[in-house]
């Protein structure tokens, strides 16, 4: 009597060690749901981020200074513009011959997202020729980085 006790405190025991450990897995399985959703989230924001920051290089002219709401292709995208000046020794290739280069900083982000894309851009500046020493560059972005958004964007 005393063995058929045990077998079946023993096969309960065994049923509740599985059961717990399926609820354990199953757990598991949804967390790991969870952080890939929210990945795919985050890298398809970040593609959509890509993408506008280069339709916003490929601009021109440079957008008007300040922020500026951009098409809803983000759910809530901005960009800031910092005018960086004319710099007379990186010259660009123009109609007219040879021209100083006019560089813009430009900060793409999204309102919900912790990214922000920022780019040096080069454009031709009309007015002003190119010094004695100059290096050609190619007109467009210059350098780019992805970056978190600091405090003062926000």
């Amino acid at each position: 009597m005393r063995a058929r006790g045990m077998v079946l405190v023993t096969s309960l025991l065994f049923i509740m060690l599985i059961s717990l450990w399926v609820f354990s897995m199953l757990e598991a399985n949804l967390l790991l749901a969870k952080v890939s959703a929210a990945y795919a989230h985050k890298y398809k924001a970040s593609i959509r981020l890509d993408k506008l920051s280069e339709a916003v290089a490929n601009t021109t002219p440079v957008i008007p200074s300040g922020a500026r709401d951009l098409p809803d292709t983000l759910e809530s995208p901005v960009t800031t513009q910092e005018d960086l000046g004319i710099f007379d020794y990186l010259c660009l290739e123009s109609p007219k011959g040879r021209m100083a280069s006019h560089h813009w900083r430009i900060c793409v982000y999204d309102k919900n997202n912790e990214e922000a894309i920022v780019m040096r851009i080069a454009r031709v500046s009309a007015k002003t020729p190119c010094s004695a020493n100059f290096v050609i560059i190619k007109p467009g972005i210059l350098s780019w980085a992805k970056e978190k958004r600091s405090a003062t964007l926000r």
